[in-house]
């Protein structure tokens, strides 16, 4: 069977697949994300790896930077050059 013939065999399905699938992941979603939202009293709080390594990371580089303080770093681990530790960040 060909990726066209496929596709359009998928298109032409009457049976709801595709709607099927969408309400099972939005219920699957609601069970996990529902119960945190009433414990949060309606919020939903986002918590990661970019709010907690991405931003203090950003700060610290935007104010040694400013402050020109770029050659090492007494708060990244036990120290370190400032360069070599930060040169993953975008």
């Amino acid at each position: 069977m060909s990726f066209t013939s496929a596709k359009k065999q998928f298109l032409n399905n009457s049976s709801g697949g595709a709607l099927k699938v969408f309400l099972m992941a939005l219920i699957t979603a609601a069970c996990f994300f529902v119960p945190y939202i009433i414990l949060n009293k309606g919020y939903f709080i986002f918590y990661g790896d970019f709010n907690v390594q991405q931003i203090p990371f950003y700060q610290l580089c935007h104010n040694a930077i400013r402050n020109g303080e770029w050659g090492w770093s007494f708060t990244t681990d036990l120290g370190a050059n400032f360069i070599g530790s930060y040169t993953f960040t975008p």
